[in-house]
This record gives C-alpha cells, sequence and structure tokens, in this order.
C-alpha cells in the first residue's frame, strides 16, 4: 500500500524526468500565453527560449514563427482559450512547416494531472510538492 506521499513524489519524479528530456533537445522554442507562465517554466529549469503569446501579439508572433527552424512546443493552458490557441498555433506552423513537438505538450499535461489547467498554476502545484521533499 502506497502511502500518501508517495503519489507526489511520483510526480514530481516524473516532471523532473519531462524537464530533463526537453532540455536536452535542441533548437526548441516554447510558447506559453503569460509572463507569469514563463517565469514559471522558468523556475522549474526550462532552458529553452520561451516565447509569449497571448491576444494582444497573437498575429505578429504567429507571423514571426515563419522564419524559425527551431521545433516548438506549445504550452498554452489546458482551459478552453488555451486550447483553441494551441490549435490555431498549431494549424498555423504545420501550414508554414514548422515542427511541432505535440507529444511534448501531451506529456506534460499526463505528469501534471490533478495540478490544474493553467501553466502557472501547475508550476505552483509543483513548487508545493518539491517543498514537501526538498
Amino acid at each position: 500500500m502506497r502511502r500518501l506521499g508517495d503519489r507526489d513524489l511520483d510526480k514530481l519524479i516524473k516532471i523532473n524526468r519531462w524537464i530533463e528530456n526537453v532540455n536536452k533537445v535542441d533548437d526548441i522554442v516554447i510558447i506559453v500565453e503569460g509572463k507569469t507562465d514563463k517565469a514559471a517554466l522558468e523556475k522549474l529549469g526550462v532552458q529553452h527560449e520561451i516565447l509569449l503569446f497571448y491576444r494582444e501579439n497573437f498575429w505578429r508572433r504567429m507571423n514571426s514563427l515563419t522564419h524559425f527552424k527551431e521545433k516548438l512546443i506549445i504550452l498554452t493552458d489546458f482551459d478552453n482559450e488555451g486550447n483553441n490557441l494551441n490549435k490555431k498555433i498549431m494549424k498555423y506552423a504545420i501550414d508554414n512547416n514548422i515542427e511541432v513537438l505535440e507529444n511534448e505538450r501531451i506529456n506534460f499535461r499526463k505528469v501534471t494531472k490533478g495540478l490544474g489547467n493553467e501553466i502557472y498554476g501547475i508550476v505552483k502545484g509543483i513548487m508545493r510538492i518539491k517543498e514537501k521533499y526538498i
């Protein structure tokens, strides 16, 4: 039988593994919705360039993607607005032959399940777990 904290520790191990795997891949750009999301991922140890995509700068940012040679990881929030933004960015990227590492979004969601729908909130949950064990 597992102790209550074992689930949290297992989640923390999986999250750290996800971060290590992403950091090993060259030429990645991560897309998030806001400044707090970017700061949260940097605090977790993500070492790639992180771009902000939000309503006000959406098309300007989209047009800048056509010059990218990097692979994209789209980590918009997992709420309706974030999922819709993900779909728009994905379509634009595919239409412009930009590689999207969709499995990384899916894997991030799997390893952070139960911690919320917003990237910032998810990272806050991860940090609370880390405080228990570190």
